[in-house]
C-alpha cells in the first residue's frame, strides 16, 4: 500500500499523515463501509478516499482499479477458523460449511457477482477472488475432518479425491450466483444428501451431473 498520505484528501482537505498499517486499516474499513452502504456496482475510488480521509492519488499508486483493491482488502479481513471437532463427519462438515456461508453472506448481493465479471479477463485476479471463496483455511480444515473421520472408521482412507474436495464450496458459489445468497438450510443439504454420500461410496453422481443437478427446484 501506499506509504504515506499527507496531501490533499479528495475533498481538498489536507489528510493527516498516516503510515503503514495505519493506513492500510483505514482504506480497507473505508473501503468496506463503503461497499456495505451503496453496493458493489455503486463504489468508487473516489467514495472510498472520502470515506477513508484521503486522496484517490494514494489509493491509484497502489491499485489500478476496484477489484485489485477489494481482493487486497478481503485478504486482509480473513479470520481464522477454529477446525470443528463434534465427533461425527455430518456435524464437522454442517459446522464447517455454515461458518463459511455467514463469511460469505455478509457481502452485498452484487458483490460475488461483480467481482467475477470483473477479473474475468485477468486470470491472476480471478483465482485469487476463487481462493478467498474457498478460503484456504477452510480446505485445511475439511481435510482434517476428513481424516478423524477415517480414523473413527465413518469412511475409507483416500475417500476425498481432489475433485471432490472443492465442491461444496462450487456449491455455494452457485447458490450465491444464481439466488444472491445462500441459504441456512441449504449447508445441511449439501452435507447429507451430497458430500457424505459421495464420501462414503454410496450414490456417487458425477462432479458434472452434480452441477447440472443441484438445486433446479
Amino acid at each position: 500500500m501506499a506509504d504515506t498520505d499527507n496531501e490533499a484528501t479528495s475533498t481538498g482537505v489536507p489528510a493527516s499523515r498516516r503510515r503503514g498499517a495505519a493506513l492500510e486499516a483505514a482504506i480497507a474499513d473505508a473501503a468496506w463501509d463503503e461497499l456495505a452502504e451503496v453496493g458493489y456496482a455503486e463504489v468508487t475510488m473516489l467514495g472510498i478516499a472520502k470515506r477513508a480521509g484521503t486522496s484517490k492519488a494514494v489509493l491509484y499508486r497502489r491499485w489500478r482499479n476496484l477489484p485489485e483493491l477489494y481482493l487486497d482488502v478481503l485478504t486482509s479481513k480473513r479470520v481464522d477458523i477454529d477446525i470443528p471437532d463434534t465427533g461425527n463427519l455430518r456435524d464437522d462438515l454442517v459446522e464447517l460449511l455454515d461458518w463459511l456461508r455467514r463469511r460469505i453472506a455478509g457481502m452485498p448481493a452484487d458483490f460475488i457477482a461483480g467481482m467475477i465479471t470483473a477479473t474475468h479477463r485477468r486470470p491472476d485476479l480471478a483465482e485469487k477472488f476463487r481462493d478467498f471463496i474457498r478460503q484456504s483455511q477452510v480446505v485445511t480444515a475439511m481435510d482434517a475432518i476428513v481424516n478423524r473421520a477415517v480414523a473413527r472408521g465413518e469412511i475409507k482412507p483416500g475417500a476425498l479425491t481432489a475433485p471432490m474436495r472443492s465442491m461444496p464450496f462450487d456449491l455455494l458459489r452457485h447458490d450465491l450466483l444464481i439466488y444472491g445468497t445462500v441459504a441456512p438450510d441449504r449447508v445441511p443439504v449439501i452435507v447429507e444428501e451430497i458430500f457424505v454420500p459421495m464420501l462414503r461410496g454410496r450414490d456417487a453422481l458425477s462432479y458434472r451431473a452434480l452441477m447440472l443437478s443441484s438445486h433446479c427446484s
